[in-house]
């Protein structure tokens, strides 16, 4: 599989990473959030991810079939037992649509990795216990 383009590394690297709530969290890679940070300490968990099953390999695909993807990221998820928090990507500058994806406290940064492969993703967000935001690539 060949790299990815510095273009759309940098589209990943200026999302916002939105997780809606009383409090609702920004996040950015390679910045740290404190928010975050109380997040994860208070659901005693040493870190996170955040997944998406949406647009694999950035190739739009149809509402329906993002919609049928998610459910399927979601149920494997939970399969696992862990708890699944809904969440947003969205582009600050509107090129790219929003995209539905998930945070997943305790989860384990290599299971994540696996399971954001296995849905055909370019890289997921991992997120550790002192509020860092890590964007991981896969390619």
């Amino acid at each position: 599989m060949s790299a990815l383009p510095p273009e759309l590394v940098a589209a990943y690297h200026a999302a916002h990473y939105l997780v809606p709530g009383r409090a609702p969290l920004l996040l950015r890679t390679g910045e740290t959030n404190p928010s975050l940070a109380e997040l994860l300490a208070n659901l005693q968990v040493d870190g996170a991810a955040f997944l998406t099953a949406c647009n694999p390999a950035s190739e739009a695909l149809s509402p329906e079939e993002n919609a049928r993807r998610m459910r399927a990221l979601q149920g494997e998820i939970r399969e696992a037992g862990l708890p699944v928090i809904s969440a947003l990507a969205c582009d600050p500058a509107g090129v790219w649509p929003d995209e539905a994806s998930l945070l997943v406290p305790g989860a384990d940064r290599a299971w994540s990795e696996t399971l954001a492969r296995r849905h055909g993703q370019n890289g997921f967000l991992w997120l550790d216990a002192q509020g860092r935001v890590e964007l991981v690539l896969l390619r």
